[in-house]
């Protein structure tokens, strides 16, 4: 016992019949309580250790996050940082695009090519729970559990955590971490994992602006380059080819 609550049991065997007393009991339950406080203390300190690395790699991953500025490399680097904050056998990004729900990256999957820019409803159960509570969503064991799809090969896939991705107050997509093992994440992972997407969210949106806009000027500046050549075009033979010429390059 700790603190008047019961965390466990030392058992005691000996092939000799009435081998103990209550002597020995009474002096086993002392030795017990000891080690129960012992115990609790480990626990602690390790609960604390891990909350210390924890806070330590999310500062990491933010500052490394913030500075990448391609889509792709940044959700490689999601989902590797996502590993040491929550280790997991495999992950993905899920992103919302409309109605639909799209998996734009994944880790460690076996058959990624099955599902990788694979589409989905958004209607999805699991991504709706997600939705109203605005939280990440924990199953101890999703094969005995009916709301869990299988999409792609997922059948050695038992514990599992839906994480929203949320980005000025509106839930842009999803992190899906899985494991092969039941039970596998508890609610500190869950609080961690919840932090974690939001620097995650955050980033892809700011790349996804960046991205945009980069593109933008690149259109603005074709389109400024073919006005100035069919400005100096002195006729339909010189106009042609360079408009020809341009659209081959943007497409």
């Amino acid at each position: 016992f700790t603190q008047d609550e019961l965390i466990g049991f030392i058992n005691l065997d000996s092939r000799t019949p009435g081998a103990y007393t209550e002597e020995n009991a009474s002096l086993i339950q002392t030795f017990a309580n000891q080690a129960a406080t012992a115990i609790e203390k480990a626990k602690l300190f390790d609960r604390e250790k891990k909350r210390r690395q924890s806070v330590e790699a999310l500062m990491n991953a933010a500052t490394e996050l913030n500075n990448i500025l391609d889509l792709p490399s940044l959700q490689n680097a999601i989902l590797e940082w996502l590993q040491k904050i929550a280790p997991y056998t495999s992950a993905s990004i899920l992103e919302i695009e409309g109605k639909q729900i799209r998996i734009t990256a994944t880790k460690n999957l076996p058959n990624p090519e099955k599902v990788l820019n694979q589409i989905f409803s958004a209607d999805n159960i699991l991504c709706k729970t997600i939705n109203e509570t605005g939280q990440a969503l924990i199953i101890e064991d999703c094969q005995q559990d009916a709301r869990f799809e299988k999409w792609g090969n997922t059948d050695n896939i038992h514990g599992w955590m839906g994480v929203p991705l949320i980005s000025r107050g509106q839930v842009i997509g999803y992190l899906t971490i899985d494991s092969t093992t039941p039970g596998a994440f508890s609610q500190d992972d869950a609080i961690t994992a919840q932090t974690f997407a939001h620097q995650a969210a955050t980033s892809l949106e700011n790349t996804r602006l960046y991205t945009e806009t980069w593109k933008r000027l690149e259109e603005l500046e074709m389109v400024n380059r073919v006005s100035f050549a069919l400005r100096t075009a002195k006729d339909t033979r010189e106009m042609l080819p360079i408009l020809l010429g341009e659209i081959k390059n943007s497409i």
